[in-house]
């Protein structure tokens, strides 16, 4: 009896670490589905949805594709705005949003300007503006903070608009201001735990093993 309950133990430490393991597997594999990539500005797309991909390495970052997006005195001003939808995985929500763009700029004697605004299920965010005044120039970047009370209802699907405005006002080349790169990073929670049908199998064959072995006692 002591031996059929030893294995008994056994064969139910093996299915926790077993399911244990098939949990993680499955999280770590969850990724969302990025669609409707839509380009706003019809005359110069800006926002390049054609190079607009999933990063090779994780699922569920957005690389967005950008087109010569830049603003020079000439081309005072550059606008655009790109939307598109997230759906999760089945069992999981979009819990976060993580928007972040980078560029540079410089100005002479004039100003440039990069400014603009995400908005996620109707809800809009402001960028802080990145401001270069006369004889000024570097790299900037710009990540807004989305309130947590967008994900509060646990949304399987989530609708995006990035809104972005690039302005420079100059005499020469030497005020100019552009975006070199932006991306849209998701997170996700569980909603319920999704464990692999083959688990269940394995289960079921453990167990029956173990009814067997108890009838031959």
């Amino acid at each position: 009896m002591n031996k059929s309950r030893k294995i008994s133990s056994w064969v139910l430490s093996l299915l926790a670490a077993i399911a244990f393991i098939g949990i993680a597997t499955t999280t770590q594999a969850a990724v969302v589905s990025f669609s409707d990539i839509l380009d706003g500005n019809r005359d110069a797309s800006l926002f390049d949805p054609a190079t607009t991909l999933v990063d090779p390495s994780d699922g569920n970052i957005l690389n967005i594709g950008l087109n010569d997006f830049t603003a020079t005195f000439g081309t005072i001003q550059a606008l655009d705005t790109l939307s598109l939808m997230i759906t999760a995985p089945a069992g999981y929500y979009i819990n976060a949003l993580n928007y972040t763009e980078i560029g540079s700029g410089a100005a002479s004697d004039g100003v440039a300007i990069a400014t603009g605004s995400i908005v996620v299920n109707n809800v809009p965010v402001n960028f802080v503006s990145q401001t270069f005044l006369p004889n000024s120039g570097s790299e900037w970047s710009i990540t807004p903070i989305l309130p947590n009370s967008i994900f509060d209802d646990q949304p399987s699907v989530v609708a995006v608009s990035i809104i972005n405005s690039l302005f420079a006002v100059g005499s020469d080349f030497d005020t100019w201001i552009t975006k070199d790169l932006a991306t849209l990073t998701v997170g996700l929670g569980v909603t319920q735990v999704p464990i692999p049908s083959s688990l269940f199998l394995l289960g079921s064959g453990l167990f029956a093993i173990i009814g067997r072995m108890r009838r031959k006692k």
